[in-house]
């Protein structure tokens, strides 16, 4: 799976974002499930705990089986099992929380959490009635529960703090940093001596607090030589950039993009994205940064996303011998399409198409007709626009001419002249 094709996963993986489904977990095999019919009667099965599963809504099971920890759960469950809950106010399903019994038993707890400062609800299987949770037992369910994501975003090579980072193992071949501080993922991308795939981009933060960091970054990349596939937040780029990214003299596929933290596009007005990216100065930094792509002797594959000041990183390829340019939820120009002739080595080409009405159709072939070096065309497209593929066809007649067809809502951009 590409780095440049998950951030938006990774994002939502990072973030512990969850789904809105209860939690599942499969039934432990060979054991037989208990339902206490009353809070006391858990209460005495407490002492035979021999082991915690908790399982997230939104990642996988963390087992619990150290002695110290399950003395903690049991207090923490007495001590739910000792009030009722208190009525009125919503909960939002966390985790199960299954105690594995001796004797080949176990005990299904179903914890809901509170977005208020009320607390949470325990119930067990609907044996009995509800009960409040615990101060106790809600903080272990959470770290249980940021533990499980810790774990997921690691198996995964995402960091989003420097424990996630000091936990990643060494022979790690992709590695995406989401809103950690310069130095300490340059204190630690030396030890990732087979690292292939690199990716570093905002969090939650403003980009001014990462911006200083970046070229140390790219400086501790450039150390590995191994490196082929980069992905960089385009906001964060700046000028003090341009040196330590053409040291990476290895990189064969790069990224720039700007990491979007709303919601769906589906879910936003068109005139709203557009805003909220226009706002970002992307096109400054693209500015800056394009001067090092004739730089990169092995560049074949750009990616850009969600940018809109394209212009003068397409300036800059056709300098370079690059087989692949991706230009994916971002604006392009006709005049930059037509330029693209200039680079002869160019094989395949991905572009947005929006609102294409009246004349745009026949300025698009025209844009397009001059680049016979071409043997994949992939435009994306909403559902609602026609795309003129039979003049494509004839004007490219060498060049496999594909639509992928998405929602309207999904292009905030027309192309432009």
């Amino acid at each position: 799976m590409a780095v440049t094709r998950t951030f938006g996963v990774w994002f939502l993986v990072a973030t512990g974002a969850a789904r809105a489904q209860e939690p599942t977990t499969a039934l432990p095999e060979g054991r037989e499930q208990l339902a206490p019919p009353t809070a006391a009667a858990l209460v005495e099965l407490l002492p035979k705990l021999e082991r915690v599963i908790v399982t997230p809504r939104s990642s996988p099971p963390i087992a619990i089986d150290a002695p110290p920890e399950l003395v903690r759960w049991m207090e923490a469950v007495r001590a739910s099992c000792a009030q009722q809950a208190q009525a009125g106010h919503a909960t939002v399903p966390a985790a199960d929380v299954d105690l594995l019994i001796h004797g080949n038993r176990w005990v299904r707890l179903r914890v809901n959490v509170s977005s208020t400062r009320l607390p949470g609800v325990l119930n067990c299987a609907d044996a009995f009635r509800a009960l409040d949770l615990s101060p106790a037992l809600e903080q272990l369910v959470r770290a249980a529960c940021l533990e499980s994501a810790r774990r997921t975003r690691v198996a995964n090579g995402i960091a989003i703090d420097a424990e996630d980072l000091r936990r990643m193992p060494a022979t790690a071949s992709e590695l995406s940093c989401m809103g950690l501080r310069g130095d300490d993922v340059a204190a630690q991308l030396p030890r990732f001596a087979r690292l292939q795939t690199f990716g570093y981009t905002l969090g939650l933060e403003p980009a001014w607090t990462l911006r200083a960091g970046l070229p140390r970054v790219l400086r501790a990349v450039g150390g590995l030589a191994t490196v082929r596939k980069l992905s960089l937040d385009a906001t964060l780029l700046t000028e003090a950039c341009v040196e330590p990214l053409t040291a990476i003299a290895g990189v064969e596929e790069l990224t720039f993009m700007v990491a979007r933290r709303t919601a769906s596009r589906e879910s936003l007005p068109r005139q709203e994205i557009l805003s909220a990216l226009s706002s970002v100065d992307d096109g400054a930094r693209l500015a800056v940064i394009a001067e090092a792509l004739p730089r990169l002797p092995h560049l074949r594959v750009l990616r850009l996303y969600n940018c809109i000041g394209t212009r003068p990183v397409v300036e800059a390829l056709v300098r370079t011998h690059a087989v692949e340019l991706h230009v994916e939820y971002s604006l392009v120009a006709f005049d930059d399409l037509r330029r693209l002739g200039e680079l002869g080595s160019l094989r395949a080409l991905t572009i947005d198409c929006s609102t294409l009405t009246g004349g745009a159709d026949a300025d698009l072939v025209a844009a397009l007709a001059g680049l016979h070096q071409l043997r994949r065309l992939t435009m994306l497209c909403p559902t609602d626009v026609a795309v003129p593929l039979d003049a494509l066809r004839r004007a490219l007649p060498e060049c496999a001419v594909a639509v992928t067809a998405l929602s309207a809502s999904q292009f905030p951009f027309s192309l432009s002249r």
